[in-house]
């Protein structure tokens, strides 16, 4: 079981969509956060029969893994809508799944979108996340300034976000449509 519960906010009774800052909440319709799910009921059963872990959901990067088995990263928006990855193993064609003229703006690429939007959603994902997830911030040449970069960091800071991970800036070479990501933590390819 988990050593630390006594003193953990599990133990008090505080589950993690409880302790989300109030600007999280105002992000989105309270009548989608309302389940109608018992939580006095599920605090009463923690309190009385503690946890076996501490922590119980963590969102990975999974860049590596999507373009492997054919989907798009589970939480962030598809890099571009086709490409080249350039890892250790070489060169692999990408294109979105189901990628046709009536899918097309279905999938908006990541350096299209605003990138507060995407620290709003990891937002309000931080809400039933315990523990991290890996938000990537997308900065498009374009954009790029330190004033959005603190504007970006500060938002996600306010929001709550316990981190966010790379900064993937985009280069003047991106035209090429090959993204060498062979330097990237080796847990990540």
């Amino acid at each position: 079981s988990y050593p630390h519960f006594e003193g953990s906010k599990w133990s008090q009774g505080i589950m993690p969509h409880e302790h989300a800052p109030q600007a999280v909440n105002a992000l989105v319709d309270k009548d989608l956060f309302d389940s109608g799910y018992d939580w006095d009921k599920l605090r009463a059963k923690v309190k009385k029969d503690g946890m076996r872990n501490g922590y119980l959901m963590a969102i990975a990067p999974t860049s590596s893994i999507s373009i492997l088995v054919g989907t798009t990263q589970a939480i962030e928006p598809v890099y571009k809508r086709k490409w080249f990855e350039e890892n250790l193993s070489g060169l692999i064609p990408v294109v979105v799944p189901n990628l046709s003229p009536d899918t097309w703006t279905y999938y908006t690429p990541a350096y299209e979108v605003d990138q507060l939007d995407i620290i709003k959603a990891a937002a309000v994902r931080q809400k039933w996340i315990d523990q991290g997830q890996s938000t990537n911030i997308f900065m498009s040449l374009d954009k790029a300034s330190g004033k959005y970069l603190h504007e970006i960091y500060t938002l996600a800071w306010k929001l709550g976000l316990k981190s966010t991970y790379y900064l993937r800036s985009q280069s003047p070479e991106a035209a090429s449509n090959i993204e060498d990501r062979s330097m990237e933590c080796s847990g990540c390819q």
